[in-house]
C-alpha cells in the first residue's frame, strides 16, 4: 500500500511511503494571499496536488485535520479549513474518497513522539529530531509533520507481516 501524507497549510509538507521503497518527503509553499484571496491559494494547491496524485498513484491519503483554536487568527483558520476541503475534493476526483483519512495533531504526536503536552515549539523540535533519528533528514517542521502523519497512518493500517517503512537507504 502506498500512502501520501499531507500537513496542509500555506507551506504544506508531504511524505510518500510504500513497502520496499524509501520514504520520500518535501514541502511546497503557496502564495501569501491572506484572507482576501484564499481562492488563489486553493487554486495553486489543487494545481499542485492533483498532478502529484496522478503521478504517485497512492492507495490512500492521510492529512492533518485542521485544528482551529481561539488563538488561531481568522485568515489562518480560513486557509486551513479550505485546504482540507481541497484535499477531499481532489481525492474524490482521483477515486480515493473512500481511502482518505484525517489525523489530529494530538493523535500524530502521541504516536510519533509519545506526548502532546510539551508546548508547540518543543513538539516541532521533537518531531524533527525523531525524523532525523529515523534517517529522514527533514528541512523543517512541515516535512517532519508529514513524515509523522505517514508513520501514524502506516501503524494504523499495519497488518501481520507488512513491511515497515524504510526511512534510510
Amino acid at each position: 500500500m502506498k500512502i501520501l501524507a499531507l500537513d496542509t497549510a500555506r507551506r504544506t509538507g508531504w511524505a510518500i511511503g510504500a513497502p520496499n521503497q524509501r520514504v520520500r518527503f518535501g514541502h511546497v509553499t503557496f502564495p501569501d494571499a491572506g484572507i482576501d484571496d484564499v481562492g488563489w491559494i486553493m487554486d495553486e494547491f489543487i494545481r499542485w496536488l492533483d498532478p502529484l496524485i496522478k503521478l504517485e498513484r497512492p492507495d490512500a491519503i492521510v492529512y492533518e485535520a485542521p485544528f482551529v483554536s481561539g488563538q488561531t487568527n481568522q485568515a489562518a483558520a480560513y486557509i486551513l479549513l479550505s485546504l482540507a476541503g481541497c484535499v477531499e475534493l481532489v481525492a474524490r476526483w482521483n477515486g480515493l474518497a473512500g481511502d482518505l483519512w484525517k489525523a489530529t495533531p494530538h493523535q500524530r504526536n502521541i504516536h510519533f513522539i509519545g506526548t502532546n503536552s510539551i508546548g508547540r515549539e518543543k513538539l516541532k523540535l521533537a518531531t524533527i529530531a525523531k525524523c532525523r533519528e529515523l534517517g529522514a533528514d527533514v528541512r523543517n517542521d512541515d516535512e517532519a509533520d508529514a513524515c509523522s502523519l505517514l508513520s501514524y497512518a502506516w501503524a494504523d493500517i499495519q497488518v501481520a507481516g507488512a513491511e515497515p517503512l524504510q526511512w534510510k537507504e
